[in-house]
């Protein structure tokens, strides 16, 4: 991508105030004058399909792509409902003469394989683009574009320096940025060294649980299609009372302790009862996968910190773990008694 081109032809589609239009008639009019391509799984280097929606004008002129990736829900569908969200913007892409392309990440939703945050690998951006400007409609350019984690990792792979990517719009993408000056922050996650917290109550809402229901790998189009109309793969978390929840310490517990609330005192289970060992496991395995093909491959290591006790409101959950006052002793012949 050429230096500089931060604010290209999608800016100047997309800076433009959408047309009001009503749920009733936006697929009506989409489908006039638009392909609408659902569910197709973009295939990346190592196997792994990716959900993509794609919107393209009916011509058989090949045109630019405005691609957005995002960890975020984008399913037409909802608890049986249509949701049209997305087909606004790309009702706007294909009335100027773009196709419209909206991904999930891999591990979101429809999409195949392990999730982590901001997108990695960025080799997925990468192998996107290289899938796009193959299809006989596009005419090999393509622009990024969207907010928050949806623009994060366009900073990325921005500087693998795709041939085809021609222009990017990240905005707000603070969190993705590792260095500011002399500050090693990663961008809005920290300050002054101080975790800030909405980070947390971010990744409460956003998170997939390693053992979240999953559809089979290599399922077909036909069937997502026929699927998303009632499985959202949308988790719903228990709400929380983030007044009470941030006051957690240490700050690393914070979300143990959230999930430790919520099995305890809604579903009665307590915590210590679940093979977290197990899970924690399974998911550093998937999240390997993802760093492989990142460069990124964490080394393993046998000495791993041991977890503390998980606390909620002072009182242990687990209370035949160690005690804390470091007597060696159980904590509920210790100090629980």
């Amino acid at each position: 991508m050429k230096k500089g081109t931060i604010i290209g032809f999608a800016a100047m589609l997309l800076l433009f105030p959408m047309h009001l239009r009503s749920q009733e008639n936006i697929l009506d009019q989409l489908s006039k004058i638009a392909i609408i391509d659902q569910k197709v799984m973009m295939p990346m280097r190592d196997g792994v399909r990716l959900a993509s929606d794609i919107y393209r004008p009916k011509t058989d002129k090949p045109v630019p792509v405005i691609f957005s990736k995002t960890p975020y829900n984008f399913n037409t569908w909802g608890d049986g409902k249509f949701r049209p969200n997305s087909m606004y913007r790309a009702l706007r892409a294909v009335e100027q003469g773009y196709a419209y392309v909206v991904q999930n990440e891999r591990g979101r939703y429809f999409s195949e394989g392990a999730w982590d945050i901001l997108g990695p690998p960025t080799t997925d951006g990468y192998d996107a683009f290289t899938w796009l400007a193959d299809q006989p409609w596009c005419n090999g350019k393509i622009a990024t574009y969207g907010c928050s984690s949806t623009a994060e990792w366009q900073m990325a792979v921005a500087a693998l320096d795709h041939p085809a990517h021609a222009a990017m719009v990240p905005q707000g993408f603070g969190a993705g940025v590792g260095r500011i000056g002399d500050y090693f922050e990663q961008g809005n996650w920290y300050r002054g060294g101080a975790h800030q917290m909405l980070f947390t109550v971010w990744m409460y809402g956003t998170q997939h649980d390693v053992l979240r229901p999953r559809l089979p790998d290599g399922i077909s189009q036909e069937d997502l299609l026929r699927l998303q109309r009632f499985y959202d793969m949308s988790p719903e978390m228990p709400p929380v009372d983030w007044t009470e929840a941030l006051w957690h310490l240490p700050i690393k517990d914070m979300m143990k302790s959230v999930r430790a609330e919520i099995l305890h005192h809604i579903f009665h289970i307590n915590l210590d009862n679940f093979n977290r060992q197990a899970l924690e496991q399974r998911r550093e395995k998937e999240l390997d996968e993802v760093r492989m093909l990142s460069g990124q491959a964490a080394s393993e290591g046998d000495n791993k910190e041991q977890q503390k006790p998980i606390k909620h409101e002072g009182n242990r959950v687990g209370r035949n773990d160690p005690c804390e006052c470091g007597s060696g002793k159980k904590y509920k012949k210790c100090c629980g008694n």
